[in-house]
């Protein structure tokens, strides 16, 4: 027998499958993210301050080129006047020594090879010629060396006294007070030679000469027999002036004293 369509259509379904079919869920679209920048513009965005920074940084490099090339510079002229200072201080402290040795020779009477010539700016004029207010105190006391190179002690001696009377505040003040005292202590003048180093170390503790003063005076107190205050000044030229040619002669001679 034919089973009409009708009839088959009106079968339920969950007794043909056995399975209840549930249908499907509605679907909510999603809602749609906003749009990014574009890519170009993002990459505008981001190459506006690399560009700044790799100026800022070439500057202070730059910068930093101009300074070292400063302080080299600076360095190289510190080392050229040290290099003038030490050629200053290496032929003051020849002449010093030629010159105290000259000294002691014409003392003992040994004699001695003729120094080598140094120019003189001018010819010196003898200080007995210039007027009491005349002169300049440059030209006194070149005199006064002059002597003293040529072994003219005596005259020397005169020249710087009245040297010291004509410019008793001068500029040379403190280097005639020191070659009278060493041509006081040649002559064996102790006293003599004492109160002039006295006047350089007390008047000119900072000038040149007072390291000098300092040994000489040690030397004076030893000879007149006063070995503790000649240690006294020959250990403060060492204290004070460790570096000075004076401050070397001082240890030497405190080494040989009794």
């Amino acid at each position: 027998m034919l089973v009409s369509a009708t009839a088959w259509g009106a079968a339920p379904v969950e007794e043909s499958t056995g399975t209840e079919i549930t249908p499907p869920a509605r679907v909510t679209p999603a809602t749609t993210p906003p749009a990014r920048p574009a890519p170009a513009e993002e990459s505008g965005a981001e190459q506006q301050p690399s560009t700044a920074g790799s100026s800022d940084l070439a500057r202070t490099f730059y910068q930093l080129q101009l300074l070292r090339e400063e302080v080299q510079a600076l360095r190289g002229a510190v080392e050229e006047q040290q290099h003038r200072l030490d050629l200053l201080h290496r032929e003051q402290q020849e002449r010093y020594l030629g010159l105290d040795r000259r000294i002691s020779a014409l003392q003992s009477g040994v004699p001695t090879a003729a120094p080598t010539p140094r120019p003189v700016p001018r010819d010196p004029q003898p200080v007995d010629t210039l007027p009491r207010t005349g002169g300049t105190e440059a030209d006194a006391y070149r005199n006064a060396y002059a002597m003293i190179e040529r072994g003219e002690l005596d005259t020397a001696a005169n020249a710087l006294e009245r040297m010291i009377d004509d410019f008793p505040n001068g500029q040379y003040t403190p280097n005639a007070f020191y070659w009278l005292g060493q041509l006081h202590r040649k002559a064996g003048e102790l006293e003599q030679a004492r109160q002039s180093l006295v006047q350089v170390i007390t008047l000119y503790p900072d000038h040149n000469k007072a390291p000098d003063a300092l040994y000489n005076l040690g030397v004076v107190y030893a000879e007149l027999g006063d070995t503790p205050r000649a240690r006294m000044y020959l250990g403060r030229v060492q204290q004070q002036h460790p570096e000075s040619t004076a401050a070397g002669l001082a240890r030497t001679y405190a080494a040989n004293l009794p």
